[in-house]
């Protein structure tokens, strides 16, 4: 259910158009929205159900085989990572970014990797959650998640293992001057923001 902000609500419909039509290609669980529900004198909120993904947050039960975790991870990102069609996206743009723009299509990005947003199992990744700030952009937004999900010398293999992270620093540096986290993707609901993150930044 949503929850913190008004804003949740319109996290929680994006989730619902979207998720169902990317979740058959994913090569790891995800929670697949069944049913939404919509405001009434009982609760005056939408609310969402969908299916259970087994596993703790990362940030409970951290990656501890990397090597594991980042083949699972870039297969993950691999098959997410695709063009996102054009009717689902508006622009939203980074300012005074020092590195060149992705010269590629907007792809379908889950936009919050965090360590409470990806779940593990015997040390590895099994499931990601969360996709209320799925977006389509730089798929190097979704990869600079290997500097807080695995360890040190893995992030190597996780960019080595997908499309879009050739080029990419094998250690984080500095974010670009521009908008906030929150105001880059100001745009919420069935709407996805495309974002153009510049390539070699943390974003």
């Amino acid at each position: 259910m949503p929850w913190a902000t008004q804003s949740a609500d319109e996290l929680l419909r994006k989730e619902h158009t979207w998720l169902p039509a990317l979740a058959p290609r994913l090569p790891l669980p995800v929670p697949v929205p069944q049913r939404l529900g919509e405001p009434s004198a009982r609760f005056p909120r939408p609310w969402i159900v969908t299916t259970w993904v087994p596993g703790e947050p990362a940030d409970r039960t951290p990656v501890t085989r990397g090597a594991e975790a980042a083949t699972a991870l870039a297969a993950f990102l691999t098959a997410l990572h695709q063009p996102a069609p054009e009717q689902a996206a508006v622009r939203a743009v980074w300012e005074d970014a020092a590195a060149p723009d992705w010269a590629g299509p907007a792809l379908w990005l889950h936009g919050d990797l965090h360590p409470a947003n990806v779940l593990t199992a015997d040390g590895t990744i099994c499931g990601v959650i969360d996709f209320g700030d799925l977006f389509a952009g730089d798929p190097a937004y979704d990869l600079a998640a290997a500097w807080i999900l695995l360890p040190d010398d893995t992030a190597d293999r996780l960019h080595a293992g997908t499309p879009g992270g050739i080029g990419l620093p094998s250690k984080p540096v500095p974010a670009p001057r521009g908008p906030p986290h929150g105001q880059a993707r100001s745009v919420t609901g069935p709407a996805v923001p495309r974002l153009s993150c510049s390539r070699g930044w943390s974003c």
